[in-house]
């Protein structure tokens, strides 16, 4: 089985580097992905995204990290990543919801 590939490793000097509303963006764009996919891909809501778009907030830690790591890595590797994560939180998400039996219907 192929692993698929991971989030390249950001050293201390790239982890400060400058991301603006507009890096963001654009690096979304570069890559193919909705504001959607960016959130799955960085575990955040697709507000967020937006808001960091917007310039009304920053990402920090983690996805900081993220988001400056998704800089070296090219649109196929994102398209693999993502479809694991989607994979990974669907399994997660089937395994944790329990359907509620079905009540009697009104007369």
């Amino acid at each position: 089985m192929e692993a698929a590939p991971t989030v390249p490793h950001v050293s201390e000097e790239e982890k400060a580097a400058r991301l603006s509303p507009r890096l963001v963006q654009s690096l979304r764009r570069r890559l193919g992905l909705s504001q959607m996919a960016l959130a799955r891909l960085t575990g955040v809501s697709a507000p967020a995204v937006a808001h960091w778009e917007a310039g009304e907030s920053t990402p920090t830690g983690r996805n900081r990290v993220t988001l400056v790591a998704l800089r070296k890595v090219r649109k196929r590797e994102v398209k693999e990543l993502l479809a694991r994560r989607v994979k990974e939180t669907g399994s997660r998400a089937s395994h944790s919801r329990r359907r509620r039996p079905k009540r009697p219907g009104r007369r």
